[in-house]
């Protein structure tokens, strides 16, 4: 796990127990982490740990709203105007694609662990589809474009991102022009 995610939660006793969490997430499973490892880890008390949280199942909610919000935060700006306002860089990547798999690459352990599950999968996909609509305003299009996302995400998780950032970002923003293409010109 990155420095990057440490740093985010590393400066209060809630953030030591996320950060403790998470760098146990990196190498067990959810369903196998107890609360007992997570104090272990974080250097404080279980009745420390349950004045922020009830359980792991909380503490793992709570982290989930956080880094999906986080997420969703890059498709709150408007996808495509036209096809020429994609916003591609000069090396053909799209802004939010990139930073949509920096912060992927950056929550990888959280991410392995919650695209395991099936339900989680299928709230995720639901909340990008909606952010989707409000910009593609065509629910069937946003529909394809985030089961499409969601997919082509899962299969970069479960090769342990073997391809680098920046490749697969070029990738997905390459698929993401082309079928904003083909949608600008049948709408």
């Amino acid at each position: 796990m990155g420095n990057e995610q440490t740093s985010m939660y590393s400066t209060s006793t809630r953030g030591f127990i996320i950060t403790a969490f998470l760098n146990l997430l990196a190498s067990t499973q959810f369903k196998k982490i107890t609360v007992r490892q997570i104090v272990n880890k974080a250097g404080i008390s279980r009745s420390t740990f349950y004045l922020h949280f009830e359980n792991k199942y909380d503490l793992i909610s709570e982290i989930t709203e956080e880094l999906v919000e986080g997420f969703l935060l890059f498709y709150s700006h408007p996808v495509v105007d036209t096809v020429e306002s994609f916003n591609l860089s000069r090396d053909g990547i799209s802004s939010n694609t990139l930073k949509i798999c920096e912060h992927i690459k950056v929550n990888k352990s959280f991410y392995k662990d919650r695209f395991q599950d099936k339900e989680f999968i299928a709230l995720f996909t639901e909340r990008i589809g909606t952010e989707l609509e409000k910009n593609l305003e065509d629910p069937e299009f946003a529909a394809f474009t985030a089961f499409g996302t969601v997919g082509y995400i899962a299969k970069w998780l479960e090769n342990d991102l073997e391809t680098n950032v920046h490749d697969f970002a070029k990738n997905l923003s390459t698929i993401g022009n082309t079928i904003m293409s083909r949608y600008a010109t049948h709408s």
